[in-house]
C-alpha cells in the first residue's frame, strides 16, 4: 500500500508584471486607413477613452495539493495489479477581470471616461480527480508487457493568465471541463525476445478526445472581447448532435448564452509504434539490425476544433478538423553498434 500528500507553491510569473510595466508605458491611438510612412498622413484618429492594466492588489502565489491513495500486489506469479487513486486542487489561478466592465444592453461602462480597466487577478481554480489501473507481466522465458489506463476528470474556472470570461458578471458559469481534459487514456507496451536473437516490441496509446467550445462568432453581450472570441450560444435542443447548427441558438445580443465551456469532445486519438530487431554477437561487439514504424496502422488522428474559427456557428468549417495530431505512417531501418 501507498499514500501521499503534496503542497506544491509555483514560482512568480513574471509575464504578468512585464505586461503590465509595458501597458503603463504604452498609449494606444487607433488609425482608420492610415497613410504611409507617415500614419497620420490621411485616414482619421479613432477617439476612444484608454485602457488601463493593473495587478490586484497583494496577489497569492497559485498552489496545488495533492493526495494519493493506492495498493499493489501480485496476483499470481509474474503478474501484478496496482490501483491508485489521485485527487489535486489548484488554488490562486491567474486570470484577467475588466472592472470596467459594460452594460450588456447599453453598451456603456460604469467609468465612461475610460474603457477597459484589466486587472490581472488570482481567482482561479481546478479540480483533478483519477483512477490509475495497472498491469505489469513479467515471466522468465516470455514476454514483458505493462498496460496501464487512466480514468480522470478535470476541472478549471480560468484557462491561463489572459483567460477571458464570457460574463465576467458570472465568473462561475466558466467551470467547466478543462482544455486539457481527457476522460479515458490507456497504454500499452510489449517487449518480447524471440529465439535466433531477434526481438520485437510495441507501444500502443489511446485517448479520448479533447473539449472544445462552441461560439457564435460575434460579440452577442456587447463585452467588447472579440479575440479571442468567447461568446457562447443557447443550447436549443438538449441532447441534439453538438456538430449540427440546429441545436444552438446564437441569434441573440445584450445577454450571454446558456451554453457552458468545453461541452463539445473532439476526436479520440490511438497510435501503434512497433519494432523488430536482430542481434548478431560479433566477439566483443554486437551488431543490431532493426526496423521500427510509428503509427504502424496508419491512422489519421485529427486535431479538436479549440476555440479558433472552426468553433464558430458563422465558419462554413464549423465543428470540422483541419489539421492531423502528430504523423502519418512512418517507418525507418537502422543499425547500431555496442561496443
Amino acid at each position: 500500500m501507498r499514500s501521499g500528500y503534496g503542497h506544491y507553491v509555483d514560482q512568480s510569473f513574471l509575464n504578468i508584471q512585464l505586461n503590465v510595466a509595458s501597458a503603463k508605458d504604452a498609449v494606444e491611438i487607433v488609425i482608420t486607413n492610415p497613410g504611409y510612412p507617415d500614419p497620420f498622413s490621411r485616414g482619421a484618429t479613432v477617439n476612444s477613452p484608454p485602457s488601463r492594466v493593473a495587478i490586484t492588489p497583494n496577489p497569492k502565489t497559485p498552489e496545488t495539493r495533492t493526495a494519493t491513495l493506492g495498493v499493489k500486489r501480485e496476483i499470481v506469479s509474474g503478474l501484478a495489479l496496482s490501483v491508485d487513486g489521485v485527487y489535486a486542487r489548484g488554488y490562486n489561478q491567474y486570470a484577467w477581470l475588466d472592472l470596467n466592465y459594460p452594460d450588456p444592453v447599453t453598451g456603456a461602462r460604469p467609468n465612461p471616461a475610460l474603457g477597459r480597466v484589466i486587472e490581472y487577478a488570482d481567482y482561479g481554480h481546478s479540480w483533478y480527480s483519477a483512477l490509475l489501473v495497472g498491469l505489469e507481466g513479467r515471466r522468465g522465458n516470455g514476454p514483458s508487457w505493462s498496460a496501464s489506463y487512466t480514468w480522470s476528470k478535470t476541472l478549471r474556472d480560468v484557462e491561463g493568465f489572459q483567460f477571458t470570461a464570457q460574463d465576467m458578471r458570472n465568473l462561475d458559469a466558466e467551470k467547466a471541463l478543462a482544455n486539457n481534459h481527457r476522460s479515458h487514456q490507456l497504454i500499452g507496451n510489449i517487449t518480447y525476445a524471440l529465439p535466433g536473437g531477434f526481438q520485437i516490441g510495441a507501444v500502443a496509446q489511446a485517448r479520448s478526445g479533447l473539449p472544445w467550445t462552441v461560439t457564435t462568432g460575434t460579440d452577442n453581450n456587447r463585452d467588447t472581447f472579440t479575440n479571442p472570441l468567447v461568446d457562447r450560444p443557447d443550447l436549443a435542443v438538449p441532447g441534439g448532435d453538438p456538430l449540427d447548427r440546429a441545436t444552438y441558438n446564437g441569434t441573440f445580443t445584450g445577454r450571454a448564452g446558456n451554453l457552458g465551456r468545453n461541452t463539445v469532445i473532439g476526436p479520440n486519438f490511438f497510435r501503434l509504434d512497433a519494432r523488430v530487431s536482430k542481434f548478431i554477437q560479433l566477439r566483443s561487439m554486437r551488431l543490431e539490425a532493426f526496423a521500427e514504424a510509428f503509427n504502424l496502422t496508419n491512422r489519421p488522428n485529427f486535431q479538436s476544433p479549440g476555440s479558433g474559427q472552426l468553433s464558430s456557428l458563422r465558419s462554413a468549417t464549423f465543428g470540422r478538423p483541419s489539421a492531423i495530431v502528430g504523423n502519418m505512417r512512418q517507418v525507418e531501418i537502422g543499425f547500431r553498434f555496442d561496443f
